[in-house]
């Protein structure tokens, strides 16, 4: 058998990570709560990035999922301007800036 649909490259990030501990300190101080971190079910260039290059990934953004490629997909303006917030946040702490 020889399958010619797509196939992604998985990437991988330890929880403990710098990364995830930046982004998700960032994600609490401007939503007031703890992001829910779990594996991503969906295939994105990420693993590439990770595997390849070496790059630590956090997919990470607003929307529903389970919005994302459907028919009336949409993302509220609200989460796009709280995510923007975020990783702001997260780039000054991950570059050390004050």
């Amino acid at each position: 058998m020889e399958w010619f649909g797509a196939s992604w490259l998985p990437g991988d990030l330890e929880a403990d990570h710098d990364l995830v501990k930046v982004l998700s300190d960032s994600f609490t101080e401007v939503k007031g709560n703890s992001p829910l971190i779990e594996a991503s079910p969906w295939a994105t260039d990420g693993g590439i990035l990770n595997k390849v290059g070496g790059v630590p990934v956090v997919v990470f953004g607003p929307g529903v999922t389970k919005m994302a490629h459907d028919a009336n997909e949409y993302i509220e303006l609200k989460d796009v301007f709280e995510t923007a917030e975020i990783i702001a946040i997260a780039i000054m702490k991950w570059c050390g800036a004050e």
